[in-house]
């Protein structure tokens, strides 16, 4: 009989002890899902505060879009645009290709393609004569005079240009004492213009940490500009009280402007 009621003693007692393990498990168990509950709450909040309040946003923009000059033509626009065409963007097997279009939007003329090692690109100019000269801008191998409307060039040696300077922000002066500036900062691209001391926003819009713009140029008569950005698009910003963006040209870098009208990028 002691030992039997030594059993019950036994099993009683392990029961309880049993019982208050699994309670204490049980205790632990939501103790530790309390701990990853509140470090998930932090961690979401550290996100949100990082993305909308501490200048994260800008990582989750895309680049801007704007409607395309191709696709919907403004005859109001005058003058023409040489560029340089990325690889992707010229014809297969070619490389150093400059191309010009009208500035109202149509379809680009081939001029030339280098056709030589490592061609990267030109220096644009537009000559008083109308003519455009092309420099070979990192070998200085090269350098072409080229009638637009006939398409002869005339080939002479090359020169050594000045290394492009490169920033953040540019101010650009313009016809009649304007000037514009470009700025990139905090995820946001801002182009204003300034008239005298009035100054005035042309465009402003959210991009990403990553995206640029180049030295804007102006048309000669004032009324719009052509801004080249980091993804290789150029784009016509006019000057007016309301002013507009559309893109030119995608696949295109280092632009030339004039005012000069060619019959043959009409057509």
């Amino acid at each position: 009989m002691g030992g039997g009621r030594g059993g019950l003693v036994y099993f009683a007692i392990a029961g309880m002890t049993g019982r208050a393990s699994r309670g204490q498990s049980t205790l632990a168990r939501r103790d530790v899902r309390a701990v990853m509950g509140s470090v998930t709450v932090l961690v979401v909040a550290l996100v949100l505060y990082f993305v909308f309040i501490g200048g994260g946003a800008s990582i989750l923009r895309s680049i801007p879009t704007f409607p395309s000059l191709a696709a919907f033509p403004d005859r109001t626009l005058h003058g023409t645009v040489a560029y340089n065409a990325l690889a992707v963007a010229t014809p297969k097997g070619k490389q150093g290709c400059v191309y010009v279009v009208t500035v109202s939007g149509g379809i680009p003329k081939l001029l030339f393609c280098a056709d030589q090692p490592k061609a990267m690109g030109a220096d644009l100019k537009w000559l008083p004569d109308g003519r455009l000269l092309a420099t070979d801008q990192y070998a200085a191998r090269w350098r072409k005079y080229i009638d637009v409307q006939t398409g002869f060039i005339t080939n002479r040696p090359g020169v050594k240009l000045a290394t492009p300077v490169t920033s953040e922000s540019y101010t650009v002066k313009g016809p009649n004492g304007m000037s514009v500036t470009t700025r990139v900062s905090s995820g946001s691209l801002t182009i204003s213009l300034t008239n005298g001391s009035v100054t005035r926003s042309l465009l402003k819009v959210g991009v990403p940490p990553t995206y640029s713009v180049n030295r804007p140029e102006w048309s000669p008569d004032g009324t719009w500009i052509v801004v080249e950005d980091s993804a290789a698009r150029l784009l016509v910003i006019t000057t007016g009280a309301k002013s507009t963006t559309r893109i030119l040209i995608e696949g295109g870098w280092g632009p030339a402007v004039t005012d000069r009208v060619f019959p043959n990028l009409m057509k």
